[in-house]
């Protein structure tokens, strides 16, 4: 129907009738115009197949950006990074100058693009991931690009989906036997890659030199001179993690229950028994819940041998210490935990993506790694980059870090099994229970009632 071709005489009839009637009849024709538009309009009320749908977030996304497939630098105007103050970038350390080193190369090759960089702390109120969270819900705009994570803090940021995964993205490492054991594992969370590493730390123990020749087996490290310190409280038991695993015990990550094997454990209790009663662990070691408070025993010369994360005495080359694993109980069997930093993305645009990988990557450059330790005291991704300005007394240590260093257990294993393995040492520690009624009544604690 061609409205143009209607002749208004159809409507003289209608003048006709009532006043009434008129108003009716308008109505009507209104309703019947308004039905005929709509239909015109093809609005169904349903996402049409080119529209957004929402899906939900799982523990482990794909990247799957729907924009351009071959993003260019340029299309990035500024990058965030959010970095840990001990890595900022301007204050007068080996390490901030390291990091600006890197940002500032980063920037050479990219003069289009700003970089902002900001500090946020890695624990307590406030720390980074609190203030990721809230970013996202209440100001995405400050959202950062990239941040440097810790790996308990990776593996946090991972599970509440603040980051994102990398298996839609290229390979970040050389694919090539010139890679630490460590370092790819470093960024996986449930098998999945969510960040680029950047540098590790192992838990090793640290000797003063002296006349005295070092220990290999823990009976003669007690007849030796000196005390011997570690974090008695540590919440996460590392020290005595690291023992139990080296009397050949294992810990089962993916099964629902976690288990201690009473036998061995008690094994590790006997021993703290036993350095206690030699007078060569001191009681007020159940006073230490972190790895820092026992170095400083170290410093202060209160103990000859001390527990601790091989990234503190690297970065204090002024401290004398030999370095060495710490010793296993099977002879066989020598135990290290690793730990480390990975750079972790969050930008949501794939140009931003792009641009956050590359940075990220810099800092997997030989130019970074090879002046990882004397400038920060961490470890290197690569056995080459250890060698580089290094203690030759640490090579041998070194060499071994990189073959045989594990990734320690995962943050809930930890926080499981951490606090239980803590307790009995410390009754031990403390005269209360028997090695043996300490690790029946760990192990029954954990099987539960």
């Amino acid at each position: 129907m061609k409205f143009s071709h209607l002749s208004p005489s159809f409507l003289y009839p209608i003048l006709n009738f009532p006043a009434s009637f008129r108003r009716l009849f308008c109505l009507g024709m209104i309703l019947v115009l308004a039905a005929v538009l709509g239909a015109c309009s093809g609005g169904s009320g349903q996402p049409s197949a080119g529209s957004p749908t929402h899906t939900a977030s799982s523990l482990t996304p794909t990247l799957t950006p729907n924009v351009e497939p071959t993003p260019a630098l340029d299309a990035v105007q500024k990058l965030t990074v959010w970095l840990p103050p001990e890595f900022d970038p301007a204050a007068d350390t080996p390490a901030g100058q390291m990091i600006k080193d890197r940002l500032d190369h980063f920037s050479s090759l990219h003069p289009e693009l700003q970089l902002k960089v900001r500090l946020k702390t890695s624990g307590g109120p406030g720390s980074m991931l609190d203030a990721l969270a809230a970013a996202r819900i209440e100001a995405p705009a400050l959202v950062p690009d990239l941040l440097l994570l810790s790996r308990t803090d990776l593996e946090t940021a991972a599970i509440k989906g603040l980051v994102s995964p990398l298996d839609a993205l290229p390979e970040v490492l050389p694919n090539s036997t010139d890679t630490c054991t460590y370092a790819r594992e470093l960024s996986l969370v449930q098998g999945v890659p969510f960040g680029v590493p950047f540098a590790g730390d192992a838990l090793i123990m640290a000797t003063r030199p002296g006349d005295q020749p070092p220990a290999l087996d823990w009976s003669t490290l007690f007849k030796q001179i000196g005390l011997l310190t570690f974090p008695g409280a540590d919440p996460r038991a590392l020290t005595l993690l690291t023992l139990y695993l080296s009397t050949g015990a294992s810990i089962e990550e993916n099964q629902p229950q976690l288990n201690l094997d009473p036998v061995s454990f008690e094994n590790i209790l006997a021993l703290l028994d036993e350095g206690i009663h030699a007078g060569r662990i001191p009681r007020w070691v159940t006073q230490y819940d972190g790895f820092s408070f026992a170095w400083q025993s170290y410093r202060d010369q209160r103990a000859n041998h001390t527990v601790v994360w091989s990234h503190i005495p690297l970065n204090e080359p002024t401290v004398d210490a030999v370095l060495t694993p710490i010793l296993p109980l099977d002879p066989q069997n020598t135990v290290i935990l690793a730990d480390g930093w990975v750079w972790a993305l969050t930008a949501s645009k794939i140009s931003s993506q792009t641009a956050a990988l590359e940075l990220a990557q810099i800092f997997t450059e030989d130019g970074a790694q090879s002046g990882l330790i004397s400038s920060t005291g961490y470890l290197p991704l690569y056995p080459t980059a250890m060698e580089v300005g290094a203690n030759p007394e640490h090579q041998a240590l070194f060499r071994q870090i990189c073959l045989t260093a594990r990734l320690r257990p995962a943050n809930d294993v930890l926080s499981g099994l951490g606090p239980v393995m803590r307790d009995a040492a410390l009754q031990v520690l403390r005269g209360q229970l028997e090695p043996s009624a300490a690790a029946r009544a760990a192990a029954q604690q954990l099987k539960g009632p």
